[in-house]
């Protein structure tokens, strides 16, 4: 049989409970009633009827109360109600008292979950109907600024978002010289009513762009560009990666001046004719070289070459 043993902690409370959850790494109990109080236990105090710290935080049931996990002093925390309209309130546990560090009001009905994000921190994602909207909330002032809006599902109106989790840090890829938190794209895992898991990416596009200069390609995702070699056709992509807080005009402007005739642009006819072009001038130039014994290029750079060449022209073919 299982040993019955007495509760640590006895708390009374007079209404219902409707959240509950640790803050400051189980320093705090936070909890949330089902008649629009918030209550905080100090579980560092002496005795168990030490009265909590209560606030009146939401109209009616607080639903769900989580803390920000990357906040350094583990202090601080949002909470939310389900009533269309009721706004996300982000809390400091050091001065609830006082009042709120912010509120977030989401358009739509009402608020299924919230989600701190577990690298970029101040990040909320917040979940309404089938769209998980994310805010910074540390930017200057009181006020949250918007950061993406995804959508779940193709438009079902009667699909909701019961629970949200950001992708975990031990999970994502990093290269061997620099964490590229770009590399991999910020994912939620979202979890509907309708019991599906799904992964949520926070980049919806991938931008591309070719170059007319030498036709190659660069390539963006999330934080990260990617610029193809010319020595190994324009699809090619090498790890030459342009991060979101560099300063690349130096790089751009030493390849914009580097000394390159071929004039490539985005219509594949045009280039396959420039290169078939630059080949024949290419065995030209050999035989000329070969004919005067003057050869300004060995035979494996020659080769190597015309071989970069013919792979450019069938990748634009």
């Amino acid at each position: 049989s299982i040993p019955i043993k007495s509760p640590l902690y006895r708390f009374a409370h007079n209404n219902g409970v409707e959240s509950l959850s640790w803050i400051m790494e189980g320093q705090l109990l936070a909890v949330g009633c089902q008649k629009r109080h918030l209550q905080l236990y100090d579980l560092r105090m002496s005795g168990t009827n030490a009265a909590p710290i209560s606030v009146f935080a939401h109209t009616d049931a607080i639903s769900g109360i989580v803390p920000d996990v990357c906040c350094p002093t583990k202090t601080v925390f949002a909470t939310f109600g389900r009533n269309p309209g009721e706004p996300v309130k982000i809390w400091d546990a050091r001065m609830i008292k006082d009042s709120t560090l912010g509120e977030i009001r989401v358009p739509g009905g009402g608020i299924s979950t919230v989600a701190w994000s577990n690298e970029r921190p101040g990040e909320l994602a917040i979940a309404v109907g089938d769209s998980i909207r994310t805010f910074y909330t540390r930017a200057p002032g009181s006020r949250a600024l918007p950061v993406n809006v995804s959508y779940v599902g193709n438009g079902d109106k009667d699909l909701n978002l019961q629970c949200l989790a950001f992708q975990p840090t031990s999970e994502r890829p990093t290269t061997t010289t620099k964490e590229q938190v770009g590399f991999y794209s910020h994912r939620i895992l979202a979890v509907t009513s309708q019991g599906e898991v799904n992964v949520i990416p926070e980049s919806q596009v991938a931008p591309i762009a070719i170059s007319k200069r030498d036709g190659r390609i660069a390539y963006g995702f999330g934080d990260t560009v990617w610029v193809g070699k010319t020595t190994e056709g324009p699809s090619a992509m090498e790890g030459d990666l342009a991060f979101a807080n560099e300063d690349v005009s130096s790089r751009m402007m030493r390849r914009a001046t580097c000394l390159h005739d071929v004039r490539y642009s985005t219509d594949a006819k045009n280039n396959v004719m420039k290169l078939e072009e630059e080949k024949e001038q290419l065995f030209v130039q050999r035989r000329a070289q070969l004919s005067q014994e003057r050869l300004q290029i060995s035979d494996e750079d020659f080769t190597e070459t015309l071989r970069n060449l013919e792979q450019v022209l069938n990748s634009w073919r």
